[in-house]
């Protein structure tokens, strides 16, 4: 075959290629049929390069499609046990203590056992602190019990026994024979709230267990139930009825035949309020047996006749033929046939100012004066700065709250500020919060805050004073009781009494106050002022009575000197926390509302080597802390909440 010519193969190149780019561009055009298609969805079909399916209704998911699609678009499973947690805090502040139990013969170990906190130890008096109840199934805790012929052996009994309608139910009871640092669950799963654990003081495979029941509604388990093998198997050796729970049960110390216990009839529901729908019944009453718990007699001679709620035991360790009880009825709070109206009488709470304020540079900066206030009335206006008050020295806003503690309705107190450039000092004469007889329920003129009942008015109730319950004691093992006093604060959620164990001279009471008498029970005063209010818990040292701790919603105090001073441990993080929120800033900082802590708010991390302190969360809020929020645009503003809806803000 003869070659091209030159000009000849160049030609067919053009060629080609002109052809190879025809159908390329062929290729690329989309095929639009002309014919009896509209022209504005020949447009549409044009632009969008639609399908076959252009021009077709479009269909619209049913909400089980989305759910289903939603769900096979959704990440993959995380596994979190793989992320640490970090312990942010804070420590600062406590939180709600309900049982205080201390080793014997080695006072300075001790166990104290949280609302939702789990059980915390201290081998040297408070120093330090550890959780040694922090990886069970269940965190909040009613009760704990020392075994008394092996302290090592120690029972924790889950969910708390107050009947707030914020408590958090447990899972039973749990067993460690090495001082906390194992544990082993022995059952009871339906008990939910455990009021007290009694073990034998010999025979530690003996233990009592009072199970309240669950709080809202009727159940079978509950009652005092006993083990005689360490709780491989539990015997329900006192029962009422599916509404009644038992919350006290004690072992005589010299006789452990004798064992006395108390029954609980109540129940809430989700429309009560502050109190129980149920606080008494039929149910409720007091019980002693003879024999170990085989049998069981219930205790009447000297007791209210009317229905009773809630009853708190503690049997007199040197004596102990010597029991004293604290009683509620239906008719707290009442003036019976025969007794005289009380004259209004200013409450035990601390005196009023009638301010507001926050944390000021180098002192308390007064936000709010009340008007007509017993601040206003001392000359403090909003804008001053609290720099002293009674004499001492206050740095802080909460600082000054504290020294205000100390003080009752009717105190003249001196209090230094600075307003301006200019220091002044004012004589505020302390207000007072009214309770008693005040005109809030004229129908229980006896009747103290929030459904307890007042101290020290045995004769003003008459004769049949004693049917409105309060404090009783007997001297013959619970065979015949007599009323020594009125006082019952706030049945429903404290309701515990105790008794020097060397020395019953001195009787406390806790309460919204920490109430103590030093005459066996016939005159009671407001101790322990200064100290956070809402006591739950209380231990007194049998070796010394000057030593004493106590459970509040503050934390653990230590007393050495019977009461006249306290300590607070502020080095373990036992705070109820309601809700969290961190802020924008990086490193982010945290904002937290605390059950009747406040809210506060500290770094997420630190650069010092130490990890974040106590002194680096900052208080922003009082009472009842809740929500807290933070402003998007400006970290420094923080709006925060507390009980009763108050909500403020503040720059921190």
């Amino acid at each position: 075959m003869a070659a091209a010519l030159p000009s000849q193969a160049s030609k067919a190149v053009r060629e080609n290629s002109q052809k190879a780019a025809q159908k390329a561009v062929q290729k690329t055009k989309v095929q639009v049929p002309r014919k009896g298609l509209p022209k504005i969805a020949e447009k549409k079909a044009v632009k969008k390069n639609a399908g076959p399916n252009a021009g077709q209704k479009k269909h619209k998911a049913t909400r089980k499609e989305v759910v289903a699609r939603n769900k096979k678009a959704s990440l993959p499973k995380l596994d979190l046990g793989q992320l640490g947690l970090r312990n942010l805090g804070p420590s600062v502040m406590g939180g709600r203590v309900v049982d205080i139990e201390v080793e014997p013969g080695h006072p300075w170990i001790f166990y104290v056992a949280t609302a939702s906190g789990g059980v915390w130890k201290t081998k040297n008096n408070g120093t330090t602190f550890e959780p040694v109840f922090a990886f069970e199934k269940n965190g909040t805790v009613g009760d704990i019990a020392i075994s008394p012929s092996d302290p090592q052996q120690v029972w924790v009994g889950t969910g708390e026994a107050n009947n707030r309608n914020s408590t958090s139910w447990g899972n039973g009871v749990y067993f460690s024979k090495d001082g906390g640092r194992h544990w082993e669950w022995k059952g009871l799963p339906k008990s939910f709230h455990i009021g007290r654990i009694a073990v034998h003081p010999k025979d530690p495979k003996t233990v009592f267990v009072a199970a309240v029941g669950d709080l809202w509604a009727p159940n079978p388990e509950r009652g005092v139930y006993r083990t005689r093998d360490g709780g491989k198997t539990w015997e329900l050796v006192l029962k009422k009825d599916a509404k009644t729970g038992a919350t006290e049960v004690r072992i005589d110390p010299q006789n452990p035949d004798i064992v006395y216990a108390a029954l609980y009839e109540r129940q809430r529901d989700r429309f009560d309020g502050n109190h129980p729908a149920k606080r008494w019944g039929e149910g409720s009453g007091l019980y002693r047996s003879d024999d170990g718990g085989d049998s069981w007699k219930r205790l009447t001679k000297g007791l209210p006749t009317v229905k009773m709620g809630r009853i708190s035991l503690d049997i007199y360790q040197k004596d102990p033929k010597v029991v004293w009880a604290l009683i509620e009825t239906e008719w707290i709070g009442k003036a019976p046939k025969g007794a005289t109206i009380p004259k209004p009488q200013t409450s035990n709470q601390p005196g009023y100012m009638g301010i507001q304020g926050e944390d000021g540079a180098g002192g308390a900066l007064l936000t709010d004066v009340i008007s007509g206030g017993p601040s206003e009335k001392a000359g403090l206006k909003a804008g001053d700065l609290v720099v002293e008050f009674g004499g001492k020295g206050t740095p802080t806003y909460q600082a000054m709250i504290g020294e205000l503690r100390k003080h009752k309705a009717g105190q003249k107190v001196k209090v230094k500020v600075i307003r301006g450039k200019e220091a002044k000092v004012l004589t505020l004469t302390l207000g007072s919060r009214m309770g008693g007889a005040s005109g809030r329920n004229r129908r229980l003129p006896y009747a103290d805050r929030i459904g307890g009942q007042i101290a020290n008015k045995i004769k003003g109730q008459g004769p049949l004073g004693f049917q409105t319950g309060g404090t009783f004691r007997s001297e013959d093992h619970g065979e015949t009781w007599v009323r020594v006093n009125s006082l019952n604060p706030r049945p429903y959620y404290f309701s515990q009494i105790r008794v020097d164990p060397s020395d019953e001279t001195h009787v406390y009471v806790c309460g919204i106050q920490f109430h103590e008498s030093h005459d066996r029970g016939k005159t009671f005063k407001v101790g322990a002022r200064g100290v956070h209010v809402d006591f739950h818990a209380m231990w007194v040292n049998p070796q010394d009575g000057r030593h004493l701790l106590l459970g509040c919603d503050g934390g653990v105090n230590m007393s050495n000197d019977r009461g006249k001073t306290w300590e607070v441990f502020e080095n373990f993080d036992i705070g109820q926390c309601y809700h969290a929120v961190a802020d924008t800033r990086r490193p982010y900082w945290v904002y937290a509302g605390f059950q009747d802590n406040g809210s506060w708010g500290g770094p997420s991390r630190t650069v010092y080597t130490d990890g974040i302190t106590v002194t680096d969360w900052f208080k922003v809020g009082s009472g009842d802390g809740f929500v807290c929020r933070v402003d998007r645009e400006d970290p420094n503003v923080v709006f925060v909440e507390s009980q009763g809806g108050n909500m403020f803000w503040l720059n921190v």
